[in-house]
């Protein structure tokens, strides 16, 4: 395809299609519609008419040995993890692309980081990738289908819709191979998640588990500024962008600010080592202190972390960000 100028929701919607991805299901509203439209342009989105709907449709065409993709906002993902937990058992790809908008209820279409929480909830759940701008965003899609189609396992891109709206020049090159999977693997035809016999039950997770050992050596995670840091910046998505912009400021006033941006959310990055060396940590996020208490339950009590957010769909002021660590090193 080579490189294409357009918003996020546009490199979404062509990463995917060149990635062989023929069936994306959804449900058309703010501010998930763009994508929407775009993929209808391209002939592979399949409405919906409810999360559950599009859900074990998606399921059922991965069962099938089909690239599929369903595209989710908001609450939308509370509906769709029923199918999410049952492509953990039955053992085959499922990715979403989740964007995320001010909750709780349908609250508004502006830019939000609530569903951490969610997507990273239970013993196995689905693999989330997190762009921090549009030109990462066809990387994490490839690496999102390669993960899921290589582990058998679900996996998510989450963005949020300040992302879906950013612009930029993106390369985006053609996709790679279908893997085998589902009906295309082998001769089986019959799939459940129901294990009465607890002896059965027990053998299951314990290979998910194992499974699981071998995706958390995948985490992914940035390391900006960090070599020579006193303090350090957390942050994921669009957050991660403002973060850097603000190291960048305070270095110019002779704060020696670095950022650590998780690339991964799930797995997430074993960080503990890293900030040892930082005299505190800030945790930017547009959420309920949910990033906060990851990074809290990771780190040695002596170290102090300090929380900044955001809420209602507002983004992380630059300038306010920068007179909030300012006050506190």
């Amino acid at each position: 395809m080579g490189v294409i100028y357009g918003k996020g929701a546009e490199i979404i919607g062509e990463s995917l299609v060149q990635l062989g991805v023929r069936s994306v299901y959804g449900i058309p509203y703010p501010p998930i519609s763009e994508l929407h439209e775009y993929l209808a342009q391209k002939g592979v989105f399949r409405p919906a008419a409810s999360t559950r709907e599009m859900a074990a449709l998606s399921l059922g065409l991965s069962l099938g040995g089909e690239r599929t993709c369903m595209v989710t906002a908001g609450t939308d993902i509370y509906g769709c993890m029923e199918s999410i937990s049952y492509a953990v058992s039955y053992e085959v790809p499922l990715t979403v692309v989740h964007v995320g908008k001010s909750i709780p209820g349908f609250g508004n279409p502006y830019p939000y980081q609530g569903d951490l929480d969610v997507l990273r909830g239970g013993d196995f759940p689905p693999v989330v990738f997190s762009p921090a701008s549009v030109e990462e965003i066809p990387l994490l899609i490839a690496k999102m289908v390669e993960m899921s189609e290589r582990f058998l396992v679900p996996a998510v891109l989450y963005v949020d819709s300040a992302l879906f709206n950013m612009t930029g020049n993106v390369e985006v090159d053609a996709g790679s191979p279908k893997g085998e999977f589902g009906f295309r693997k082998n001769d089986r035809r019959y799939y459940t998640t129901v294990y009465l016999d607890v002896t059965a039950m027990k053998k299951q997770t314990a290979s998910l588990i194992e499974k699981y050992k071998e995706i958390d050596r995948e985490a992914l995670c940035e390391s900006y500024m960090m070599e020579d840091a006193e303090y350090a910046i957390c942050a994921y998505g669009i957050s991660a962008y403002i973060a850097k912009k603000v190291a960048d400021d305070l270095r110019l006033s002779k704060k020696k600010v670095g950022v650590l941006r998780p690339l991964t959310l799930s797995p997430f990055c074993s960080i503990g080592e890293e900030m040892k060396k930082v005299k505190k940590v800030f945790v930017v996020e547009m959420s309920n202190m949910q990033l906060f208490r990851l990074v809290r339950g990771q780190l040695d009590p002596k170290v102090k972390v300090e929380s900044y957010a955001t809420h209602g769909g507002l983004l992380p002021e630059r300038n306010d960000v920068i007179q909030f660590i300012k006050g506190l090193i």
